[in-house]
């Protein structure tokens, strides 16, 4: 059985329009919503676009400008330690920061937004400056995938801004498509240590505006991910349906998962449930 793999994802073009939307929702806000809290811990929409700051400029600075950050205070030998570097790298700009006030966070995103998008869309696609993807096993990193992994990045963080303001979720499929392309690649590093006969087959499907639809196939000890299709998979062995709502916040969180998905209606699993149980510890974000 083959399947109609992901081609590589050309994603430069989503930034502007993007940038754009992120911007005309901040220059809305009154100070109350500057300060509300966000699902990301203890962070308010401030910290959040603070982080959009600070992750912006540090992009800028190693790939356009190929500048040499210094080097960690311990060596990293393990994905914890990854994740403990940039969790304090994080926190020390934004708490940093909060010594600004919302007008001068808004001037930075303004003066970086622009900046940001030449850099995206002048790129060089067949450069080896690229980081790898670690939620993905993404041991060879290529260009295309780093750019839509950093789209996701300032997708998900915009995502996070409007549900704490109550403005209206980002869903135009324009974006949200390679978003969860993007995401789908997380799949096949999930079910790495999932041991099933060869020919098994598991699919996803997202409802939004538009259907995102993928299948992981087992083959010779490892896991292959396609394309699905407006028509389900006759053959497969678990279905899993959920929102677009839901499917963004399940990739995007680790306290996002099984049991959320027990209360939330609109997650479905159809046929094996054991086969689907670790997409729901899919995760598409270093955390």
């Amino acid at each position: 059985m083959t399947l109609t793999e992901l081609p590589p994802l050309q994603v430069s073009d989503r930034f502007r329009p993007l940038g754009r939307q992120l911007l005309s929702l901040l220059e809305s806000l009154d100070d109350e919503a500057w300060h509300a809290p966000t699902v990301c811990s203890s962070w308010t929409v401030r910290d959040l676009v603070a982080h959009l700051v600070d992750t912006g400029y540090r992009r800028l600075s190693t790939a356009r400008d190929g500048m040499r950050p210094p080097p960690p205070a311990t060596p990293i030998e393990s994905y914890a330690d990854l994740l403990s570097l940039l969790d304090t790298l994080n926190r020390e700009w934004v708490d940093a920061a909060r010594r600004l006030s919302p007008r001068i966070v808004l001037e930075l995103i303004r003066d970086q937004e622009p900046r940001f998008c030449d850099w995206v869309e002048t790129a060089d696609l067949d450069g080896d400056w690229a980081f790898p993807v670690a939620w993905a096993g993404d041991e060879r990193p290529e260009p295309w995938f780093d750019i839509a992994r950093e789209l996701t990045e300032r997708w998900l963080h915009q995502q996070q801004i409007r549900l704490a303001v109550g403005a209206p979720a980002l869903d135009d499929p324009w974006t949200s498509r390679p978003i969860f392309d993007t995401f789908a690649h997380a799949l096949p590093h999930t079910y790495r240590a999932v041991d099933a006969a060869e020919g098994r087959r598991l699919e996803l499907r997202i409802e939004g505006r538009e259907l995102y639809a993928y299948r992981l196939l087992r083959g010779q000890g490892t896991w292959h991910l396609g394309l699905g299709e407006t028509t389900p998979w006759a053959s497969a062995d678990a279905r899993v349906v959920m929102p677009e709502r839901f499917a963004w916040r399940l990739f995007t969180s680790r306290r996002v998962g099984r049991e959320a998905a027990e209360n939330e209606p609109a997650v479905r699993v159809e046929g094996d449930e054991r086969l689907a149980a670790p997409l729901f510890d899919s995760i598409a974000v270093m955390a």
